[in-house]
């Protein structure tokens, strides 16, 4: 019998720049354990599953957290001046 468990962890924001589209970088990260009786691998109890899913949300979390503040850095940084600069160009030609 086949026992584990699947956790993960999804996080988006909407940036909105004054006239410009609004963006919306998002993250999922997750992680999946399985255990199987008949290759002789011991599966935990129910108690131990669940800390081990607190676990991984909680390491899914920071994972998406990260990559969220380095998007949304790149947005505002890059993203947000190629925008700018793209719609000058169309408003002059």
């Amino acid at each position: 019998m086949k026992r584990g468990f699947k956790a993960g962890c999804a996080l988006e924001v909407t940036l909105k720049f004054a006239e410009f589209e609004n963006m919306k970088p998002s993250f999922w990260a997750g992680i999946s354990e399985e255990y199987d009786a008949s290759e002789g691998d011991v599966a935990p109890s129910r108690e131990e599953l669940l800390e081990k899913v607190k676990d991984a949300l909680s390491d899914c979390r920071e994972i998406v957290e990260e990559r969220i503040d380095s998007d949304i850095y790149d947005v505002k940084q890059v993203k947000i001046f190629e925008q700018i600069n793209y719609k000058r160009k169309r408003k002059d030609n």
